[in-house]
């Protein structure tokens, strides 16, 4: 059956090149940081749905690599604005310290 081949074959093609064209749009406006988090919010959401339409086993495995993900995500931001975020730190450190004394 080649023409529904050839069909699904250009419908792929098409898709692929609006879905590329979408995530260098992203990071043309808005950088890669909010690109990468907004492909990573997708698979998100993708498996979650993956998980309520389909039954599969939850194991604990998913929340490690989500965590990892976040945890990646964090020291992306926090290399990026260390001096703002030394700055809270110190102050919220101070401020519970003050509490104690």
């Amino acid at each position: 059956h080649p023409l529904p081949t050839y069909g699904y074959a250009l419908l792929f093609s098409i898709l692929g090149y609006l879905g590329i064209d979408v995530v260098l749009s992203l990071i043309k406006e808005y950088g890669a940081l909010i690109c990468v988090t907004v492909t990573t919010c997708r698979k998100v959401i993708t498996i979650v749905l993956s998980f309520t339409f389909f039954s599969k086993p939850f194991v604990f495995d998913y929340v490690w690599s989500g965590l990892i993900v976040i945890l990646g995500i964090y020291l992306n931001v926090y290399s990026r604005n260390q001096t703002a975020f030394n700055a809270k730190i110190s102050s919220y450190t101070n401020s519970l310290l003050s509490l104690f004394r």
